[in-house]
């Protein structure tokens, strides 16, 4: 994020990415789409959100697309969304 936001735009979107609220940032692996094996990055919403605050971008819009299914992980996995952020350059 640091590099991104080295290029100062007033506005960075993050789109169609696997953010959940109450987990921490992970990487996995999807396995549905043999015979490839896709690695995945799972982020932390509250996370993402204060590095970006730190960078002096805060959170003005956010949806979600869909949930997603990880059927293999614990209940506290199970609130993982498509989601979609748009954060926007502040002064301070």
């Amino acid at each position: 994020m640091g590099s991104v936001a080295n290029l100062n735009p007033k506005t960075i979107m993050i789109t169609d990415t696997a953010i959940g609220e109450n987990i921490e940032t992970f990487v996995c692996l999807q396995v549905n789409t043999f015979p490839r094996v896709i690695p995945r990055y799972v982020f932390s919403k509250p996370e993402l959100i204060g590095i970006l605050n730190k960078l002096k971008y805060t959170l003005i819009k956010e949806d979600i697309e869909n949930k997603y299914r990880f059927h293999n992980y614990s209940n506290a996995y199970h609130s993982i969304f498509h989601q979609n952020l748009i954060f926007e350059k502040f002064n301070e």
